[in-house]
């Protein structure tokens, strides 16, 4: 083995055009770099700087240990070209939740390539040509296909429950397929389509409740279909009921259909009894007030209804608002005292109050019957 070493120097130009025995080494005064010459070879080759600014990777580096890249400067490690990694291979972080990137994998939800150090079913996986899937503890949780159609996915990892159709722009909730702007479907008994819990006012507000037997209603203010519960329930046959509660007792306004006779109606009840309804065919509209022997107790004649009826004060006025005039009518306030079941409201209150003509009808009947008897006595006198 030789045991002298010869060194020179001299500026990038003569170092490039120099040939040098073997094992000779040349100092660069241009840029202060090392070169070792072969004996053949122009130039020799240039070593490498501890700041890295003067060599690159051109072959490929095969190991089965770690590579360790220590400090780097600010631009970080650049790579000119594709780094593959064997069967097994890993590029990553030295700490626990630091992105890696693994190989020899499944790739797929349970085995993602791009994951985090210490958590290896967790991370982004390749679903296909231009497709990519995020997953987290082995189960894939959104796929992103190449048209841009977002599929989000159940607990189980395996069925869409939310899918966005990027060229038709529709969103499906609970369906794979939707085919409305917005599709909500598969919804499961007892849920809600939407619901609102107001911890404000203690209220909430639901629409499309479904459950067992409830199949189809639109309820609004209301978790069930029950009469006792305030709310608005629209019914697959166009049903339509409102229950409110302003006193502690249950009132409902029922729009239906009688299929029997063909009619419809509106119901008014309380407490889930019926107390009246308003019907129409394509020929009538009635008015109805409930009126069955059911309902009633202590049912007797009625008293001489003639006094009544010359103590009602019948008026002609003109309405203050339309300036409209009226030839015969009452004022609530006077009839109040001679008929109370015909008068609702109070002289008291804001709201105006007004009179049910109707209810006087029994007593102008009794009257009308008085007098058709005293004509009958005459007449027989």
């Amino acid at each position: 083995m030789a045991t002298q070493v010869q060194i020179r120097r001299g500026t990038s130009s003569q170092v490039a055009a120099f040939t040098g025995a073997e094992g000779e080494i040349v100092v660069n005064t241009t840029n202060d770099s090392v070169h070792v010459n072969d004996g053949s070879t122009a130039g020799g080759f240039e070593l490498a700087r501890v700041d890295g600014s003067n060599w690159a990777i051109t072959n490929d580096i095969t190991t089965t240990s770690n590579i360790d890249v220590g400090t780097v400067t600010a631009d970080g490690l650049t790579v000119d070209g594709d780094i593959n990694l064997a069967s097994g291979g890993r590029a990553r972080g030295a700490a626990g939740g630091d992105f890696q990137v693994s190989s020899g994998l499944t790739n797929d939800a349970s085995e993602p390539t791009y994951t985090f150090r210490g958590d290896p079913d967790t991370g982004i996986f390749y679903g296909g040509a231009n497709t990519v899937g995020i997953t987290t503890g082995g189960k894939q949780r959104i796929n992103i296909a190449s048209n841009g159609d977002v599929s989000l996915y159940e607990d189980t990892g395996t069925t869409p429950k939310m899918v966005w159709d990027s060229s038709a722009e529709r969103l499906g909730i609970g369906t794979s397929s939707p085919s409305t702007k917005l599709h909500l479907g598969g919804t499961a008994p007892g849920d809600s389509i939407i619901r609102q819990d107001s911890t404000a006012s203690g209220t909430n507000w639901e629409i499309g409740e479904r459950s067992a037997g409830n199949s189809g209603n639109l309820l609004v203010g209301k978790t069930s279909t029950s009469a006792s519960e305030t709310g608005h329930r629209f019914g697959q046959s166009g049903t339509y009921v409102a229950v409110t509660n302003f006193t502690g007792t249950n009132e409902q306004a029922i729009f239906n259909q009688d299929a029997s006779t063909g009619t419809t109606q509106i119901d008014f009840r309380n407490e889930n009894v019926a107390r009246g309804f308003i019907e129409w065919t394509n020929t009538a509209t009635t008015y109805n007030t409930t009126s069955d022997r059911r309902m009633k107790e202590n049912i007797q004649d009625a008293d001489d209804a003639g006094s009544n009826i010359d103590a009602i004060q019948v008026r002609k006025f003109d309405w203050i608002e339309s300036g409209e005039h009226h030839p015969y009518g009452t004022i609530a306030q006077e009839l109040q005292s001679i008929a109370s079941y015909a008068v609702t409201g109070s002289e008291d209150s804001e709201k105006m109050m007004a009179v049910d003509y109707s209810t006087l009808v029994p007593m102008l009947i009794k009257e009308i019957q008085s007098l058709r008897a005293r004509v009958q006595q005459l007449e027989n006198n």
